[in-house]
């Protein structure tokens, strides 16, 4: 089943207005702007553009685990869960 995400990697760029999630083109997935003014709204709209960012490594990171761990049954429902939310299905 091929993938319906635009694939990795994905970089972060950012300018006055907010912290952008960027393809391999440049082209913009994601725009993050900050909550409140300031620093701290920066921030906070820097974390979460680094947070999506990770998100195609976080998966396929997910994925790995899930086949490695065949025992753990805690982590496995909860690498579970992650993703089928990643995949749209929770």
């Amino acid at each position: 089943m091929s993938e319906k995400h635009t694939p990795g990697p994905w970089c972060i760029s950012s300018d006055d207005e907010g912290a952008y999630v960027v393809d391999e083109l440049g082209i913009t997935l994601v725009a993050t702007a900050p909550h409140n003014e300031g620093a701290s709204g920066r921030a906070e709209a820097d974390a979460n553009a680094r947070l999506i960012s990770a998100a195609p490594e976080l998966l396929a990171a997910c994925e790995a685990a899930l086949r490695e761990l065949p025992h753990e049954k805690d982590v496995r429902s909860q690498l579970i869960l992650a993703i089928a939310k990643a995949k749209g299905g929770a």
